[in-house]
This record gives structure tokens, C-alpha cells and sequence, in this order.
């Protein structure tokens, strides 16, 4: 029920935060059952999306190959998102722009120039689901140690 997410979420401004976070978990779990069905799909079955761009065959098949390295890394797209997200509606600007931009200036840049070096043109299509499963490891560690902290703090003024 999305109006019991947004109360929980407003509860920021209340001080509850073991319920922001409870709400980021529930957010970050649903998000990634979500992506992951659609990934499985776009990594073993890519042409039914890409046949409603072209029916071109050569195309298509070497999209397919693409599409199969490229999608992995959507899986991890949900938590991401979340973890950016919400420091947002917390209204921490500075952390949510770092863990937006990081991704594609700090990691997904410099994966693109250096990968082609050690695996040819694959190394570009690799970079993408690289920098997806870092990005999204950084940004979970980003967020789950805000919390630990902010909570254990919390308890300390209690």
C-alpha cells in the first residue's frame, strides 16, 4: 500500500528513523525483485524488446549479445535508486548527489577507458554491470552505516 510507504517515510521529520529505515529495506527488496524479473528476462531474452525497435537481424542478434552483459547489472539498479532517494526526501542533498554522480563519473568513466584494455570492444559492454554491482555496494555501505549511525546516536539522547 503506497499511502503506508510515504507515512513511513514522513516519519523522518519525526525522529523515527527505524521506521525510514525499515521502509528503505521494504523499498530496496520489492525494487529488486522487481528489477531482477525484468533482467532475467533481458539477459536470456532480449529480442522481444529489441524487435519493437528494428527488424533488422544482424541488429537484433548483435544488440541480444549486448544486452545480455549490459542487463546484468540492473539488477542492482532498485537499491541504487533507493539508497539515493532517500537521502533526498531527508532533504541531504550533498550524500544523494555523490551516490548519483559517483556511479557514472567516478566509476563508470574510467571502467569504460581501462576494461577495452584488458578484454576488447566486450570490455566497454562490461563495464556497465561492473560499476552497477560497485556502485550499488558503496552506496548500501553509505547508507546502512548514515543509519547505524544516526540510530545509535538517537538512542543516546533517549
Amino acid at each position: 500500500q503506497l499511502s503506508g510507504f510515504v507515512d513511513r517515510l514522513l516519519n523522518f521529520g519525526a525522529g523515527k528513523l527505524q521506521r525510514v529505515k525499515q521502509s528503505l529495506f521494504t523499498a530496496i527488496l520489492i525494487g529488486t525483485i522487481w528489477t531482477s524479473a525484468v533482467s532475467l528476462l533481458l539477459v536470456f531474452k532480449p529480442q522481444w524488446l529489441l524487435q519493437l525497435f528494428t527488424d533488422d537481424a544482424v541488429l537484433i542478434k548483435a544488440a541480444s549479445e549486448i544486452s545480455a552483459i549490459v542487463f546484468l547489472g540492473f539488477i542492482t539498479s532498485a537499491a541504487g535508486m533507493m539508497c539515493s532517494t532517500i537521502f533526498q526526501a531527508m532533504g541531504k542533498a550533498l550524500p544523494a548527489m555523490i551516490l548519483e554522480s559517483a556511479r557514472t563519473y567516478i566509476l563508470l568513466l574510467p571502467m569504460i577507458l581501462s576494461l577495452p584494455i584488458l578484454l576488447g570492444v566486450q570490455g566497454i559492454w562490461w563495464a556497465f554491470p561492473i560499476t552497477d554491482v560497485i556502485g550499488v555496494t558503496v552506496a548500501l555501505l553509505f547508507t546502512s552505516y548514515y543509519f547505524k549511525s544516526r540510530l545509535k546516536g538517537s538512542m543516546k539522547t533517549v
